[in-house]
């Protein structure tokens, strides 16, 4: 995966944050997904601005952990959110 690329989130999909996690639905699709503190925080940072990168690094800042665990976690829920079409590319 491009570290460079910019996700954003599908203007589509409406979503809530509470005070444990976040919780997004994909009106297209019909399904509800309630995120976990890692998922609501990488939730957070689609914006449209950052990158993978970006977001990676603010992952190991956050929760302290080893760049390839932030790589690893990222990659598979970005990997989810895209195969859901719930994000979409701006780079």
């Amino acid at each position: 995966m491009n570290l460079e690329r910019i996700p954003t989130l599908h203007p589509e999909t409406i979503w809530r944050i509470l005070d444990d996690g976040a919780v997004v639905v994909t009106p297209r699709a019909g399904s509800v997904r309630v995120l976990n503190r890692v998922g609501t925080e990488i939730w957070q940072l689609i914006n449209g601005e950052n990158s993978l990168a970006d977001i990676e690094s603010q992952l190991v800042h956050t929760f302290e952990v080893p760049i390839e665990q932030a790589r690893k976690d990222l990659y598979s829920f970005i990997a989810e959110l895209d195969r859901r079409d719930m994000i979409v590319w701006k780079k």
